[in-house]
């Protein structure tokens, strides 16, 4: 019997770096194999969709469960455009926690094909862009407000300027009209008056 030996100790120090990286930014692994629907979750996963690892089943089925109503048929579609190869999985998704917490969730996705093509296995991460999507969100209202504003400026822009076009014929034709009433009895300067007002 013959066999060889490898010191692992800068590995599993360089795992454990990594781990601690990944969990301080809240950054889950994931792991998913569409043949069997198997899907293996890390700590960090658990943590995310606040859901012990007890309850988790392990498979496709506990993350769909998971989706917001909302949310789901676009996040399943998402996924199965990954699979098929039309689109690379990069997405967010809401979920509801079991608590009734909704989050919005980050994901990215690689999709592991054999020879043929096919889908083997799927592999990723998952992060919390709830705070993002809100900022994000409040920055297009107020974009929309802006340019609502901007629009209402330019009708008040618009509104002053043809009132102002009216404006100044009217009181023409009232000046005129006041020296209409002088001239009346002149008939030439009456009718001069009244072309001009014409």
């Amino acid at each position: 019997i013959s066999g060889t030996c490898q010191d692992l100790t800068d590995f599993i120090i360089l795992q454990e770096q990594n781990r601690f990286i990944l969990d301080a930014m809240g950054i889950g692994i994931w792991k998913f194999n569409p043949n069997s629907q198997e899907l293996i979750w890390d700590e960090s996963m658990y943590k995310l969709f606040e859901i012990s690892a007890q309850d988790f089943s392990g498979d496709y089925q506990a993350w769909e469960s998971s989706l917001s109503a909302e949310a789901k048929l676009l996040a399943i579609e998402e996924l199965r455009l990954a699979l098929v190869g039309e689109k690379e999985f990069n997405t967010t998704f809401e979920i509801q926690t079991r608590s009734g917490q909704r989050k919005q969730i980050g994901g990215r996705g690689v999709v592991v094909r054999n020879a043929q093509n096919q889908p083997m296995m799927m592999y990723g991460i998952n992060w919390d862009r709830t705070k993002e999507v809100e900022i994000e969100n409040k920055l297009q209202f107020e974009r929309t407000k802006a340019a609502h504003s901007s629009k209402l400026a330019s009708l008040g822009e618009l509104s002053a300027g043809v009132a102002h076009e009216i404006n100044n014929p009217l009181a023409i034709i009232l000046g005129s009209l006041t020296i209409l009433d002088r001239v009346k009895n002149n008939e030439e300067k009456f009718q001069r008056r009244l072309e001009g007002i014409q």
